[in-house]
């Protein structure tokens, strides 16, 4: 295979179709040198230095369907620029730095399909900029400054299909005519564009439209004739604007509706009719607004709903039909509400469920039955509530559940047998709670986890069985548990660990062999503890950091870092040294990052400068 690395190695093939030159540094393009490729069809030129263009670079180009000039720092263009290429077909100047284009600039391109002018300083268009190009189906002008577009500009554009607007900085609407005779047009952007009102008029005329975008407005109101008609409409987004209310029938006509995003406005309140139509409904978002309550029958015509969010809202509790016989339901997020309580049975019809987020709400108890025969459940967030015990049972049979957040809660004691009924647990999360004891059989049929934080609790001593047959256990977190010691051979069975965390306690010493069998060990964090030795870690030839800060460790031996090949990060920090051996860091020759502030330590070695690798270290205080 021949790669071409520049214009003049491309010059020997002169029977190209195709040329690809992007990113190859190019600064100017000149006529004489593209004119060796007179049947060439595609030239791509994007990532690349133009900063402009003859009139004439492309004249003998006549063959050329499809040019890319995007990513370069092109200005201006000449009128002529593209007046030879009678067969163009896609035109791509998406992010350069042109801020006007002649009028008659496409007068010979009839062929045009696809033409991205976005990303780009354009400040205007003309009127008859797009005159004449009959065949055009796709336009981007997304991210310039343009203020207003004129009256009739897509007026000979009859087969557009896709128009892309958003980012300019049209303000308060568009002319309610803009779009008027498109009846091909299928998708519409216009979102962040400081859009005040939609006209109930501006979409009439595009009948096949299934995507509307005007998220990122300030849009107030919707009319409930502004989607009449648009019995194509598949997807609705209104997200980031200043709804308050929606009319009753708003969405009467667009029975093909299968997303629709309202989250991020200020809705109150919703009709119970106002989804009524809508039988072929697959997500809807209405998160972060101020809902207090939905009407118990909002979903009763859409069977089809597979993910609803609701988060974000003033929600205290629900009626135990509010989803009813929504037997497609994968997900729903409920989580920063107020729900105080799930009424028994609410999710009863949901068995495809596989994901409940109600993280940030304010719920004391689950019931036993709350996630009853969810047997496709694999992500369950009850995090960030006031629950205080947990039923036992709560999880029996949920063979596909990942992952549980049980974190920031009141739970005192969790039941031996409470994750029994998950053999595919691969994330739980129970920290920031209360808990004195960990059961030491609590894991015994968890066998898949991977990461169990339970940081931040009163655990005191941890059982030796704890994370007994955890073969797959990367990650272990025991930050702040009140810890004064740890049973010897604690990770025994965790010999693919990665990670672990057990600063902010109260240990002196560990045993010397306890990380002895983690091949697999990347960071270790003993920070803040009362250690005054340290363990063994010649073993752990993996590990990339370490944390030993605040603790009162004196004297380290010269080999205690040894064999730590991939060492980079390493902090010792208000300890107590005095003397460093000079060999300390004989083999971590990866290390970047070496902290020995507030220490005693009289002077370094010269050995350390040999480091060449390091890039920061820290020693004030000494």
């Amino acid at each position: 295979m021949r790669f071409i690395h520049n214009l003049s190695d491309a010059m020997k093939f002169t029977n190209l179709e195709i040329l690809r030159l992007n990113g190859t540094k190019l600064k100017v393009v000149e006529r004489e040198r593209l004119a060796v490729f007179k049947g060439i069809k595609q030239l791509d030129l994007s990532y690349n230095r133009i900063s402009q263009l003859k009139s004439d670079t492309f004249h003998d180009l006549k063959e050329l369907r499809n040019l890319s000039l995007k990513n370069n720092t092109i200005k201006q263009l000449h009128a002529d620029t593209f007046i030879e290429l009678h067969n163009l077909r896609s035109l791509d100047l998406h992010k350069n730095e042109i801020d006007i284009l002649p009028q008659d600039l496409f007068r010979n391109n009839k062929n045009l399909q696809k033409i991205d002018l976005s990303d780009n300083v354009l400040k205007e268009l003309h009127v008859d900029i797009f005159r004449g190009l009959e065949d055009l189906k796709i336009l981007y002008l997304h991210i310039n400054d343009m203020e207003r577009l004129p009256q009739g500009l897509f007026s000979d554009n009859k087969k557009l299909e896709e128009i892309r607007l958003d980012a300019n900085r049209i303000w308060e609407q568009i002319d309610v005519d803009l779009f008027k005779k498109l009846d091909s047009l299928r998708s519409i952007s216009l979102q962040r564009m400081s859009l005040l009102n939609v006209p109930q008029e501006q979409f009439h005329d595009n009948k096949k439209l299934e995507e509307i975008d005007l998220s990122e407005n300030h849009v107030k109101k919707i009319h409930a004739e502004t989607l009449k008609g648009l019995d194509h409409l598949r997807k609705l987004n209104l997200r980031y604007n200043q709804l308050f209310k929606l009319p009753r029938d708003v969405f009467q006509d667009n029975k093909k509706l299968q997303e629709i995003n309202l989250a991020d406005n200020s809705l109150r309140k919703l009709h119970g009719d106002t989804l009524m139509e809508l039988h072929n409904l697959e997500i809807i978002y209405l998160s972060s607004n101020r809902l207090g309550n939905i009407p118990q029958d909002l979903f009763r015509n859409n069977k089809e709903l597979q993910i609803i969010h609701l988060d974000g809202n003033r929600f205290t509790e629900f009626h135990v039909h509010t989803l009813r016989e929504l037997y497609n339901l994968t997900e729903i997020q409920l989580k920063n509400n107020q729900i105080a309580d799930l009424p028994q049975g609410f999710f009863r019809d949901n068995k495809k469920l596989q994901k409940i987020d109600l993280h940030g709400n304010e719920l004391k108890e689950v019931h036993a039955d709350t996630f009853t025969e969810l047997n496709d459940l694999r992500d369950l967030f009850l995090s960030g509530n006031e629950i205080q015990t947990l039923p036992q049972g709560l999880f029996l049979n949920h063979n596909k559940l990942e992952r549980i957040h049980l974190n920031e809660n009141l739970l005192t004691e969790i039941h031996v047998d409470t994750f029994n009924g998950c053999n595919n647990l691969r994330w739980l999360y129970l920290d920031r709670n209360k808990l004195e004891i960990i059961p030491e059989n609590l894991f015994r049929n968890n066998q898949q986890l991977t990461s169990v934080d339970l940081s931040q609790n009163f655990l005191k001593q941890l059982h030796v069985n704890t994370f007994k047959d955890l073969g797959y256990l990367e990650t272990i977190r025991l930050t702040n548990v009140t810890l004064q010691s740890l049973p010897e051979n604690l990770f025994r069975d965790n010999r693919k660990l990665q990670e672990i965390d057990l600063s902010k306690n109260h240990l002196t010493e560990l045993h010397i062999d306890i990380f002895r069998e983690l091949d697999d060990l990347e960071v270790l964090d003993l920070s803040d503890n009362q250690f005054v030795n340290l363990p063994q870690l010649q073993n752990n030839q993996k590990l990339q950091r370490i944390q030993l800060q605040y603790n009162l460790l004196k004297d380290l031996p010269g080999d205690t870092f040894q064999g730590l090949w991939h060492l980079k990060y390493i902090d010792l920090r208000r300890n107590k040294l005095e003397v460093l051996p000079h060999d300390l860091f004989r083999d971590n020759r990866n290390l970047d990052t070496i902290y020995l502030s507030e220490n005693s330590i009289a002077k370094v070695e010269s050995e350390f400068f040999h480091l060449s690798k390091l890039k920061f270290l820290s020693m004030y205080n000494n």
